[in-house]
């Protein structure tokens, strides 16, 4: 939608974050028949489209690591190999993890 939906921040985002049950509309998936207030056009600008000249540096992008507790329990050579690999993000990530 050229303007985005009208919908209350929580923590800074209109998106919904399922696990949590808040966010987006009421917390909850979407269910038929829900209608989506809109904002105006100019409060939420047109994504910039990239050219395909700049897709790599996009592609390129840079995943900052940060070992948790379990990276103790990953072998030196499979903490190395994390650390310096090409890896693909799918879209089934989300901004609470990356699937790799």
């Amino acid at each position: 939608m050229a303007g985005g939906f009208r919908l209350e921040k929580v923590l800074g985002s209109r998106t919904t974050n399922l696990r949590a049950g808040f966010g987006g509309w009421h917390g909850r998936r979407l269910e038929k028949g829900d209608l989506l207030p809109l904002m105006d056009s100019f409060a939420n600008p047109s994504r910039l489209l990239v050219p395909d000249s700049l897709a790599h540096v996009i592609s390129a992008s840079p995943l900052r690591l940060l070992p948790c507790r379990d990276w103790t329990a990953f072998t030196g050579a499979a903490q190395s190999a994390l650390r310096e690999s090409a890896l693909n993000v799918p879209p089934q990530s989300d901004r609470m993890g990356y699937r790799l």
